[in-house]
């Protein structure tokens, strides 16, 4: 899986990666490029056919600990999955204006299954990142849902 660092160094992901299995349906039919109208409403049945899980984390850091420590944690996740199709991390930036206190980061995953989220979830390697990342977590939330476009 490639990853591309973003400018600050900091964040990273990778472009979303068309599901292989919608990739090889839309070669299969002669989808390749997704140029037109009728190539993406095809597109757009096939998704549904096949939804991507999109899987969200967002905390808020701890009193007296590093939001790039979280990060650098998280970051550890990269690798070892190979069937995480899209990677985007990033904390925060900005003032938080009107909307108190904001969420010091979010990590952003897509999934080709509930299956494959649910082998995410329960591997040995994620529970022990999760452990070590609760104690520099004032807050956290997860939600997970089928994405609409696929």
């Amino acid at each position: 899986m490639d990853f591309v660092p973003g400018a600050d160094g900091k964040h990273v992901s990778n472009p979303t990666k068309t599901p292989s299995i919608l990739s090889e349906h839309a070669e299969a039919i002669g989808m390749v490029g997704f140029q037109t109208d009728a190539a993406q409403s095809r597109t757009q049945a096939l998704a549904k056919e096949f939804p991507m899980i999109r899987h969200v984390f967002s905390w808020r850091v701890a009193e007296g600990h590093s939001n790039d420590d979280v990060i650098e944690l998280l970051n550890t996740l990269r690798e070892p999955y190979p069937y995480i199709q899209y990677w985007e991390l990033g904390a925060h930036e900005g003032d938080p204006g009107d909307n108190g206190q904001p969420f010091s980061g979010v990590l952003i995953n897509d999934f080709e299954s509930w299956d494959d989220l649910q082998k995410y979830s329960v591997d040995e390697f994620h529970l022990e990142v999760v452990a070590k990342l609760k104690p520099k977590l004032a807050e956290r939330a997860v939600v997970d849902f089928v994405r609409e476009d696929g």
